[in-house]
């Protein structure tokens, strides 16, 4: 028995999870990044906001216990105008949380994002395609509308 051969489309996969992840944890390095400067203390405080979600994401991936046979059951629209708004929302967050310099809180919700995705793309690659299409489609669309948001304190 051969090896099964990679695909064109399942490339193309994890190309396009692979942007969104990238673009996303674009954002956290420079979130972190400005609390080291602002002092370690809130660096610190910064980098285990995004530790957290990630660090619980993949302990429901490691555990079995993610029940993401949910997001097959639901429908493609839907899970994209989720994951749309979820995107969006990320971006905006940076914005919005960061005037809030001591609380994390745009690390927390970017890090929730990418965890979701990773682990959503982990446990079903071609199911979470409708999570992985509607957050690119969220960020992109942030960035058309509202350009590309300033990470400055």
């Amino acid at each position: 028995m051969s090896p099964a051969r990679p695909s064109p489309a399942g490339a193309a996969r994890l190309a396009l999870a692979c942007a969104a992840l990238a673009a996303l944890a674009w954002f956290a390095y420079q979130l972190v990044s400005i609390a080291f400067r602002l002092g370690p203390r809130l660096g610190i405080r910064s980098a285990s906001a995004i530790a957290l979600p990630l660090l619980a994401g993949a302990y429901g991936y490691v555990s079995g216990r993610h029940s993401l046979r949910r997001i097959r059951a639901l429908p493609f629209a839907v899970g994209f105008a989720l994951a749309l708004a979820a995107g969006a929302l990320a971006l905006a967050s940076v914005p919005w949380f960061l005037p809030l310099l001591p609380i994390p809180a745009s690390e927390l919700v970017i890090a929730s994002c990418i965890a979701a995705l990773a682990l959503a793309f982990a446990s079903d690659p071609q199911g979470a395609m409708a999570l992985v299409y509607g957050t690119a489609a969220g960020m992109i669309l942030y960035v058309a509308v509202l350009g590309i948001p300033r990470v400055v304190p």
